[in-house]
């Protein structure tokens, strides 16, 4: 992957997105975080120096190895499996950490908050929800139940500001968009997020699955290969 193909490829994704958010008549347009899992900072430089600003990392280790290389202005977007025993070296790590996508558990979440807190920091939390029946996609929350892990974060998470729910979906069973949209939709109609006045973005959606989801009303997406390159 050469420099130029970075900035060339990302380009070519967010000209992509502009246009299925026009063709869907979208009033707004989808959220890009840059998906970097394995790929050296020195490609996330040449993404960065086009113009983008989101970026989402898997590994805990690999994310906080990358803060100090890359500027400061740099949302952070954690988007992988996140373990109780790593939130003290991720919260301390990442001093600029945007949003973790990937709360799926009370345990995590109190975790989370109690962490925080302690810091006098808040930060953005979307819930992992469970759409896909592979048994291999073992995190996220059911999406029975979400509408009590949502009370649960708005009542005990004060640290925590809950931003929107995010999917894995099943390779090519688009449904797994339907559910979580029908998901917020129910938060809000007759859920606990009813008259509360907030609002949940979608985060669903991949290299090989973005159109498919921006058709289907995600509001941020996840693009690593299609503008890094395959991982090694």
């Amino acid at each position: 992957m050469t420099t130029s193909s970075v900035a060339s490829n990302l380009q070519v994704v967010l000209k992509r997105i502009e246009t299925l958010s026009s063709e869907a008549h979208r009033t707004n347009v989808p959220a890009l975080i840059a998906v970097s899992k394995t790929k050296p900072s020195s490609l996330l430089m040449e993404a960065y120096i086009a113009g983008q600003r989101d970026f989402g990392e898997n590994y805990v280790q690999e994310l906080v190895d990358k803060v100090p290389e890359m500027p400061n202005d740099v949302k952070w977007h954690f988007i992988g499996h996140l373990q109780s025993n790593k939130v003290a070296q991720l919260i301390d790590g990442v001093p600029n950490l945007d949003t973790i996508q990937t709360v799926d558990s009370e345990k995590l979440a109190t975790k989370l908050n109690n962490k925080l807190s302690t810091l006098g920091r808040t930060v953005n939390v979307m819930i992992e929800v469970r759409t896909s029946s592979e048994e291999s996609k073992v995190g996220g929350v059911l999406p029975a139940d979400v509408p009590a892990f949502v009370s649960f974060l708005l009542k005990e998470c004060p640290s925590l500001n809950l931003t929107g729910l995010m999917t894995i979906e099943e390779p090519n069973n688009f449904s797994c968009f339907d559910t979580l949209v029908a998901l917020r939709t129910a938060l809000f109609e007759s859920g606990p997020l009813k008259d509360t006045g907030r609002s949940l973005v979608l985060s669903m959606g991949m290299s090989g699955s973005f159109e498919e989801a921006i058709r289907r009303g995600s509001d941020v997406i996840r693009v690593g290969s299609s503008i890094f390159g395959a991982r090694g």
